[in-house]
């Protein structure tokens, strides 16, 4: 079975073995959304514990082969700061601040990560490509929204006080208004609900869709067809290349 090294934003790391990166993300969500993260794959785990006279194991060190691929793939400006400086010693905090800052945006806009979400449902709908695809074209290109992305997700933000679940409730949720016609294959609004709990849990939208997906043959509340509806109004970035 593949182990992989999740590197989060702010710098910890956690190992995870799984089958496939899916399944690792499927895995971490218990500590976080790890599409955020960056994931690599390593084929030299190898870690020492001690049995402490307590009865607990403590990590006692990494073989060295796995210390070098956890340093050159998740901490590069720190392992920078290791070879140019002879003495072991040495305490590297400005580079350990440096690497919890590489991500550029280690906190995000209450709306932003709704907003991401939103457009990575749109990428998947419009394209007929899968979760995993949109994410890593979202992550290499990063598009900016303009305010009405933004708009969209301050109004799911506000309707998400109403306790909005995977299924059930969730799905029945109704609006008032009128709706454009809606297509039953259309995979948008199951998309948005998983983009919403998604960012209410703040897991990955590929562990929630494994959940919402098994409901795409049953009929939609009104809420999600409409917000299906106003999603669809806003423009993509015309920059967004697909792989």
């Amino acid at each position: 079975m593949p182990n992989f090294l999740c590197r989060w934003p702010n710098g910890d790391l956690s190992i995870v073995g799984a089958a496939d990166r899916n399944a690792a993300i499927i895995i971490l969500d218990e500590i976080g959304d790890a599409t955020e993260a960056e994931l690599f794959e390593t084929n030299n785990l190898f870690i020492n514990f001690t049995l402490t006279d307590q009865g607990h194991l403590e990590f006692e060190s990494f073989a060295e082969s796995f210390d070098t691929d956890v340093m050159e793939k998740c901490y590069p400006l720190i392992l920078k700061a290791q070879m140019e400086d002879e003495d072991e010693t040495e305490n590297y905090t400005q580079a350990t601040a440096a690497e919890r800052l590489r991500f550029g945006q280690v906190q995000v806009d209450q709306t932003d990560e709704l907003a991401k979400n939103i457009f990575i449902a749109r990428l998947v709908a419009d394209n007929s490509i899968d979760l995993p695809a949109a994410i890593e074209t979202y992550k290499k290109e990063l598009p900016l929204f303009d305010r009405t992305w933004h708009d969209l997700a301050q109004i799911c933000h506000t309707d998400r006080g109403l306790q909005i679940q995977a299924g059930g409730q969730a799905r029945n949720f109704e609006v008032s208004g009128n709706l454009e016609p809606y297509e039953g294959d259309d995979l948008l609004p199951h998309l948005l609900l998983a983009a919403v709990l998604a960012a209410e849990m703040n897991a990955s939208m590929i562990t929630i869709w494994d959940d919402v997906k098994g409901t795409i043959k049953q009929p939609i509340g009104s809420y999600w067809r409409w917000l299906a509806q106003e999603a669809r109004r806003l423009s993509l970035a015309t920059d967004v290349r697909l792989n």
